[in-house]
């Protein structure tokens, strides 16, 4: 069977998951391709959509729900019946991240059927920085649980998140996100520390930063990924309405389990 994922990232984690369910599927004797989803928002790649026989969506929770982006991306698939799986993360396991009812219901209306989904609680990415310890706990219980969700997709087993009236509630939040982060975009700075190498222009996935004579401007599109943050070199780049929020340092995950 071909199997497409198209996922969203910011800070790694569902990258890693991605590539551990890839390899999971691979494994098995299906072939899997996996794509970020910016490339194809962004016209960078195009998939032809009837080679594949089964989608994935994975992404991290922004605000109890899916990133703006991925509801973005929905408007670019082709309508018609086709089965998929979410998988998403987070963290914390509260509330499995809210509730994935806006989203099944965004696909249905292009006719995709959401026939699996899955969390799994990764490393935090803000506040408090996890431990090595913590970080190889989240890792191992995400690997045990990889071939698990593997095998229900692959057995067609229906399985759905619970969708209870917190979660619902919960997932309010990311309209209020949504609406706030054209204001949070523009308050990104970058201190004397940035060496202007153009990693986080590269990085970002809808645009947000540009390079000019005078050092880095920002725009309103953030999506609060935190990608560029992650990655900058020099640790240069802050944002004046989220710091006390953000990492002093980011941590990587070991990518050969």
């Amino acid at each position: 069977m071909n199997i497409l994922i198209l996922y969203f990232t910011g800070t790694g984690n569902t990258a890693w998951l991605t590539r551990k369910l890839a390899g999971e599927f691979s494994g098995r004797g299906h072939h899997c391709t996996y794509i970020p989803l910016e490339e194809i928002l962004h016209g960078k790649t195009t998939p032809i959509w009837d080679d594949y026989e089964l989608f994935g969506f994975g992404y991290p929770i922004h605000a109890m729900d899916a990133p703006r982006i991925v509801y973005e991306l929905l408007p670019l698939l082709p309508s018609g019946r086709h089965n998929c799986f979410l998988y998403k993360n987070a963290g914390s396991g509260f509330a499995l991240g809210g509730s994935t009812r806006r989203l099944r219901l965004a696909l249905a209306q292009r006719g995709w059927i959401v026939k699996h989904e899955s969390f799994f609680t990764m490393p935090a990415n803000m506040l408090i920085p996890p431990s090595p310890e913590k970080i190889r706990m989240f890792l191992d219980k995400a690997l045990e649980a990889i071939p698990v969700t593997v095998s229900q997709i692959l057995n067609e087993d229906r399985v759905l998140l619970p969708d209870t009236g917190l979660m619902r509630f919960a997932s309010l939040l990311n309209r209020s996100e949504c609406h706030g982060l054209p204001k949070i975009s523009k308050c990104w700075i970058a201190s004397s520390a940035c060496i202007r190498c153009g990693k986080c222009v590269k990085q970002c996935p809808t645009g947000n930063i540009s390079l000019t004579e005078d050092g880095l401007e920002f725009s309103d599109k953030c999506v609060l990924c935190l990608r560029c943050w992650w990655n900058c070199p020099t640790r240069a780049l802050e944002n004046t309405k989220f710091k006390y929020f953000q990492l002093k340092e980011p941590y990587s995950l070991p990518d050969e389990e």
